[in-house]
């Protein structure tokens, strides 16, 4: 993961060094206090002031104007804070290469940063390798680490590279809140999210209208939402967003968030035009909701293609792992496997309201826990692409009548933690999902090739589900626990 990290950072450094010319200015931060007094050295908010107004602040260099300004922490830190960091111009703020991440602190009541550039044309802003503490956005404001807005200016590209969020709160997006900010691109990647809250939605982001439509890029990878929670909907990341080209989820894990209302994890949604999401290579474990949707929903018209994902132990009334809600939400859930949720009322894995779609294909339902896999009714296309999963109940219908599944045991193993950080289910030496389906992507939850020889008859077929068996496994299936 370290290794990661320090590739990304060298890469977005590698990029701003390639994108910006040599006249942007370098300002180097060497003192760890937030003090008002002239004291000859650098601290971050004489340097973010700097490259605000153009003008040299105590001891840092002048930023440049119309560049995206380069801030470079020498501290180790912690930063306590007086008040709220304002950004209004280009910046990318980072530590120095292999720094331990530098913390900034919050001053009591007050977030840490707000981000509102003035123009078009200097509206960039990234930050990378630093841990953002106990930032409080107050009646009922939002974005209780930062604040980012369009109602100025349309922000250009947003990056946030290995970024740890602890402990942050607000009435919508507990770390992060994205407010028309009609970006040109949003990029998170490695980005950690614990134990942030949000009063009303969002318990560690939340975003309206985040990207602008037609060409931009809104993506979410490789980060990891535990132990955040929503006063009403989604636990850890709620977006609406308007006919962004693509719109990704991908290598993410979502574990033991809460949500009073619904949507434990994740919400998803559209404005006006349908909006895609890929979700691909995520794992929702123990997340809860109040009402619906135990670990995702898609609602307000989104189209979300999940793939090669993984559900296990998340709880809600309705749709203990997955919903599918009003104006024609479509959740196409492919070479994915639910096991183990629960619902209080109907539809341990999914349930499917009237003004809701979800299609299934090569995917495991399986082993609910109160009840039936399924509630509602499983929807297909006239294109098909439908079939060939396995469950173990006969609740998960398909809306033309057709067989949906095959109705088995899937044998799978039992919940553990492996080195590579997924837990278990995967296919044993005797389950009917090794070897099942010719169609599969690249990779599976765990980021291992597809297709491998499961079975080690000398034929890779692709696998049923979100885990690929390791050619030749010999795993074995001890009980219809999974154990």
């Amino acid at each position: 993961m370290q290794q990661t990290k320090i590739k990304l950072f060298t890469c977005l450094l590698l990029g701003w060094t390639l994108i910006n010319p040599v006249q942007s200015a370098t300002i180097i931060v060497n003192n760890a206090q937030d003090l008002s007094a002239i004291d000859g050295n650098c601290d971050l908010r004489d340097a973010i002031n700097s490259a605000n107004i153009n003008i040299s602040i105590d001891g840092c260099t002048a930023g440049q104007a119309g560049t995206q300004d380069w801030i470079i922490v020498q501290v180790a830190g912690p930063i306590q804070l007086e008040s709220t960091l304002p950004v209004f111009s280009s910046m990318l703020i980072s530590t120095t290469i292999n720094a331990e991440p530098v913390e900034v602190l919050a001053a009591p009541n007050q977030r840490i940063m707000r981000v509102v550039p003035n123009s078009i044309n200097d509206n960039d802003f990234a930050i990378t390798n630093f841990k953002f503490t106990g930032g409080h956005a107050t009646d009922q404001n939002t974005g209780g680490a930062i604040y980012f807005s369009g109602t100025n200016a349309a922000l250009g590209a947003i990056e946030l590279n290995g970024m740890i969020f602890s402990n942050n709160q607000a009435y919508e997006g507990g770390a992060l809140h994205f407010n028309e900010t009609s970006a040109d691109s949003l990029r998170i990647h490695n980005n950690t999210y614990l134990g942030n809250s949000a009063g009303n939605v969002g318990g560690a982001i939340s975003g309206y209208r985040v990207v602008k439509p037609g060409m931009t890029r809104l993506e979410i990878l490789h980060s990891h939402f535990a132990d955040n929670s929503s006063g009403g909907s989604a636990g850890a990341l709620f977006l609406r967003n308007e006919a962004a080209e693509t719109a990704v989820l991908e290598d993410n894990q979502f574990i033991n968030n809460v949500a009073v209302d619904n949507m434990g994890a994740v919400g998803l949604g559209a404005i006006f035009d349908n909006q895609t999401f890929e979700v691909n290579r995520n794992v929702f474990m123990f997340n809860q909701a109040g009402t619906n949707s135990g670990a995702l929903e898609a609602t307000y018209a989104a189209i979300v293609y999940i793939q090669d994902s993984l559900f296990a132990f998340n709880s809600a009334q309705r749709g203990g792992a997955l919903t599918s809600v009003i104006d024609d939400a479509l959740i196409r859930l492919n070479a994915s496997t639910l096991v183990h949720n629960s619902a209080s009322i109907s539809g341990d894995n999914i349930h499917i309201f009237s003004t809701g779609r979800i299609i299934p294909s090569r995917n495991i339902i399986a082993h609910p826990v109160n009840g039936d896999n399924c509630a509602g009714v499983l929807g297909t296309t006239p294109q098909g692409n439908v079939g060939n999963n396995i469950t173990d109940d006969a609740s998960c219908e398909l809306l033309d009548s057709m067989p949906l599944t095959t109705q088995a045991d899937p044998l799978l193993t039992g919940f553990s933690i492996h080195a590579d950080r997924y837990p278990g289910f995967a296919p044993t030496v005797d389950s009917l999902a090794i070897d099942s389906t010719e169609v599969c992507s690249d990779e599976d939850v765990m980021e291992r090739l597809r297709p491998q020889d499961g079975d080690g008859d000398g034929i890779s077929f692709c696998d049923i589900g979100a885990i690929e068996a390791a050619e030749s496994t010999d795993l074995i299936w001890s009980d219809s626990f999974g154990l």
